[in-house]
């Protein structure tokens, strides 16, 4: 992320003024890959095979999310209920924001922030609710 805004600072990007929002944004998508981090490490104990199912599904992920194209080539093109469904996509929310805050300089929508948050506090509620449920057994699995 420093590299990104030293090369934005280059380019002329006038995202200075965000910057504390883009901290307040990295710190939820911290806590929400804390959540997947803290349920994934418990069930891999368990569950050997989750490892290679995580690495397919990540895949995946990454495809749905709009990472390399933007959100408007999909809704231009999808059906409706296409365009439902990866509107549930948390990591959405996330790249859209960041992509507000550090190209164009724009502020997110309160309702995407409250999303964001949502989605950040139930990942790690999750996460925290299957390593406190599965966690007493781990050094026995081990």
């Amino acid at each position: 992320m420093g590299l990104l805004a030293i090369v934005l600072l280059i380019a002329g990007s006038p995202f200075l003024p965000w910057l504390p929002v883009v901290i307040l944004v990295s710190l939820l998508l911290a806590i929400f890959a804390s959540g997947f981090a803290l349920a994934l490490s418990t069930l891999s104990v368990y569950f050997r095979d989750i490892t290679y199912l995580w690495t397919i599904f990540i895949q995946v992920w990454f495809f749905l999310t709009p990472v390399v194209y933007a959100p408007s080539i999909v809704q231009d093109r999808a059906p409706a209920w296409a365009n439902d469904l990866l509107k549930l996509n948390p990591m959405s929310a996330f790249v859209n924001t960041y992509r507000d805050l550090l190209y164009d300089a724009t502020a997110p929508s309160l309702p995407r922030l409250g999303a964001m948050v949502v989605a950040a506090f139930a990942s790690f509620a999750l996460g925290w609710a299957v390593f406190n449920r599965m966690g007493r057994r781990l050094p026995e699995e081990v």
